[in-house]
């Protein structure tokens, strides 16, 4: 999948130095995968406001065989959106994805937005909540989310250099459908150093990053859903202490929005390297 150009990249945010100061991120990414066949969606248009870049992903797509569904749970777009603020954010929320047709299948959801890199060294922290649904009442048995992010450094040419660690959370279905937050009430934190991942540029006027994430989701029957009412997210920042205090209240916002707040799915892994499994390439144009 094409990226933006990173030497335009590179001269709009030198130009606008210094680099700390906030803006819109750069919509870079949205791909859907089903078996070996990948719906790329890097063409839908963003909207941009004031530090937020949104991007409308609702629709019904047609990938490898099976048909999936994204649409709002409530009031507003369902949407992929990154937020340059205090902190660098990069979440997708207010959806209720569902397999439509086909066959019991995963499908693999890629999503990223490009920011000004403030500091080589960040701490980076994924949060995220939901519910599966199978009818009105029953166990959505065998439905699983695997979700993972990582920070794409410049290697010189592209996008392409991530850290051998990255954040990781799976849940599978066992005793309720709802899933999340990530281990209570911490999530998943890991500091990254973009020149001590190979990373090229890191510290020079005009860095930027690919901010990215995975979620691959199966879901066992046709018919399976799993709504997202508050988000997946994913947060970076130089200051560790402000990325875990957007952990916890993204975690509270979890909860206050599930049904089922008091019941959390296993989490089976987390800082696991799987995520480069879903990479997609970033050419360059």
């Amino acid at each position: 999948m094409g990226s933006k150009l990173f030497s335009a990249l590179a001269v709009v945010f030198a130009a606008s130095a210094p680099a700390l100061v906030s803006a819109a991120p750069t919509f870079d990414e949205f791909s859907l995968k089903s078996g070996s066949t990948v719906l790329n969606l890097s063409g839908l248009t963003p909207v941009s406001a004031g530090t937020v870049t949104s991007v409308n992903i609702a629709g019904t797509y047609s990938i490898g065989g099976n048909t999936f569904t994204i649409a709002p749970l409530t009031t507003g777009n369902a949407r992929i959106f990154g937020n340059d603020s205090a902190l660098d954010q990069i979440s997708l929320t207010n959806s209720a994805i569902t397999l439509t047709g086909g066959a019991p299948s995963d499908l693999t959801i890629t999503y990223g937005f490009i920011f000004p890199l403030p500091a080589n060294s960040q701490t980076y922290g994924l949060q995220a909540g939901g519910v599966f649904k199978r009818g009105l009442t029953a166990l959505a048995t065998g439905d699983t989310v695997n979700i993972s992010s990582s920070p794409l450094f410049f290697d010189g040419d592209t996008f392409s250099i991530a850290p051998a660690i990255d954040l990781t959370g799976s849940f599978k279905v066992s005793t309720t459908n709802t899933f999340g937050p990530l281990p209570p009430p911490k999530g998943i934190t890991t500091p990254i150093s973009c020149s001590g991942s190979g990373g090229v540029g890191c510290t020079s006027a005009g860095a930027a990053y690919l901010f990215e994430a995975v979620a691959t989701i199966h879901f066992n029957q046709v018919g399976d859903s799993v709504r997202i009412s508050n988000s997946f997210d994913t947060v970076s920042g130089e200051d560790a202490d402000a990325v875990q205090a957007q952990l916890d209240a993204l975690a509270a916002a979890d909860l206050a929005a599930l049904p089922e707040p008091s019941v959390i799915l296993l989490l089976l892994g987390s800082g696991l390297a799987g995520f480069g499994l879903h990479r997609l390439k970033h050419a360059r144009g």
